[in-house]
């Protein structure tokens, strides 16, 4: 299989931010009064988008409790939006590998169930030096991953069809994503779901390092 462009997911695919998110989650859950969060168990909540993550991660009686979502969902982002570069880093090799793709004219997107105002201002922290034809997060004229639709609109963008294009990502909505557009989806297996976790939802075509993708192109 070769490809013309890709769409990166961010979180455990681009960027390492696990034990951001983590240290958000869990001082939002301390502000309340809540037991925090494991690092394994936030891993395991993350990508779904913000929302989904803080409820998942509230103890189970108040998971319906709209004030106490809204409280919990507010002292998070206000301490990641302070927080939110302490530990993420870029994975190793993943700026080689965006250097490679630029070099070769290789169209590039992001596409994220992180609140977009969060991921441009990581983009511009963290990857200022490349271009990308869309950088797409959580907003209001677009569903969350796994709807195609943002998927669907950067493909359009790029004057590609979607067989042209992979989505490299590490999550169930990642690879649900690319199924429901008719894309390929294209597993990595350092980021925050296992092999087996990404193959119960329809993966079949992995890398284990970023530079195994210049194998595609």
């Amino acid at each position: 299989m070769k490809f013309k462009a890709f769409i990166f997911d961010l979180d455990g695919t681009v960027l390492d931010s696990l034990q951001d998110l983590a240290d958000a989650v869990n001082h939002a859950l301390k502000t309340q009064g809540f037991p925090e969060r494991s690092l394994e168990e936030v891993r395991l909540r993350v990508g779904n988008g913000i929302d989904k993550l803080v409820i998942s991660s509230l103890p189970e009686k108040f998971q319906e409790d709209q004030k106490m979502i809204a409280k919990t969902l507010e002292s998070m982002a206000q301490f990641y939006s302070k927080n939110w570069n302490k530990n993420t880093r870029l994975y190793p090799d993943i700026a080689e590998l965006f250097d490679r793709l630029t070099f070769d004219h290789i169209p590039m997107a992001i596409l994220s169930n992180k609140p977009e105002a969060f991921l441009k201002e990581m983009a511009t922290y963290y990857m200022k030096k490349w271009d990308f034809v869309m950088i797409v997060g959580s907003r209001k004229d677009y569903p969350l991953k796994p709807n195609p639709q943002s998927a669907l609109a950067i493909i359009k963008k790029m004057g590609l069809e979607p067989s042209d294009v992979a989505l490299v990502g590490d999550g169930d909505a990642d690879i649900q994503t690319a199924i429901a557009a008719e894309m390929c989806p294209i597993a990595v297996t350092w980021g925050l779901r296992t092999l087996e976790e990404q193959k119960l939802v329809g993966a079949t075509t992995f890398i284990h390092s970023p530079l195994e993708l210049l194998e595609y192109i």
